[in-house]
């Protein structure tokens, strides 16, 4: 466990290699926001959440993420009735924020959408949604200073698959300011989410298996993450860090 403070918070130390192994073969890794979250720590040993929510590939010309559906339809299998599905046109700001303050029970988010990181103004970074405004509307932004006036007090898990969801602002040291600052002002207790653009096929293949463990025992989703990223580190295609190593856990 660890606290992310200037570069570290770009870092994810589990592509930290001892000339033999890395770091994330030997030891699941886990971020708190600042060490006043140190505490949360048992919340590692907490089961993953049974009912869901999957905002996947939204409406936006020249900007598909069809491998995101494939997430989606793969944790509607898994859960069936229990995972509430928007996809395409209804990903959009006002059905994902009505769909997570509906929920009274533990709950995972995930969102298969593309995401803007603004180092200028942390608060400013974005996750981009369907338009609501009809045929030619511009995409709108939902940034972190919206995400953290929804209500997500049940969501016991929020995976990001958008692109540098995962990056703090470096200037200001022991804290977070970002997308995870909201999303845990807003109730959230543990995001995964990526510190870099990342590859839309490993993202699926990742996050297929992180809401709900990898084995039937399912297990905590720090360790279904390591377990997941050491999926792809054998598999041929996408055994390299970029692949597998951008994705990080903070609760």
């Amino acid at each position: 466990m660890y606290s992310p403070d200037d570069l570290l918070s770009t870092l994810p130390l589990e592509a930290l290699m001892d000339g033999d192994r890395f770091l994330g073969e030997r030891h699941a890794v886990y971020r708190v926001p600042s060490l006043r979250y140190a505490g949360s720590v048992g919340s590692v040993k907490a089961a993953p959440a049974q009912h869901g929510i999957a905002c996947v590939d939204p409406e936006i010309p020249g900007a598909r993420l069809p491998f995101q559906q494939e997430t989606g339809r793969a944790l509607e299998k898994l859960y069936g009735g229990k995972v509430v599905s928007l996809v395409g046109k209804d990903c959009s700001e006002s059905r994902l924020v009505a769909a997570i303050g509906s929920e009274k029970q533990p709950t995972f988010l995930h969102v298969g959408a593309h995401g803007s990181f603004y180092p200028a103004d942390a608060m400013e970074s974005a996750i981009w949604l369907s338009p609501e405004g009809g045929e030619g509307a511009e995409p709108p932004a939902w940034n972190a200073k919206a995400m953290a006036t929804a209500d997500m007090r049940h969501l016991d898990l929020v995976t990001l698959s958008s692109c540098e969801t995962g990056l703090l602002d470096p200037s200001l040291p022991r804290d977070t300011f970002g997308i995870a600052r909201s999303l845990f002002f807003a109730g959230a207790k543990s995001i995964v989410a990526p510190l870099w653009a990342v590859n839309d096929q490993a993202n699926r293949r990742l996050h297929d298996v992180v809401p709900h463990g990898v084995t039937p025992a399912a297990w905590p989703a720090v360790l279904a993450l390591q377990q997941a990223q050491g999926a792809l580190r054998h598999s041929e295609r996408y055994r390299h860090p970029f692949y597998w190593s951008g994705f990080v856990l903070t609760g």
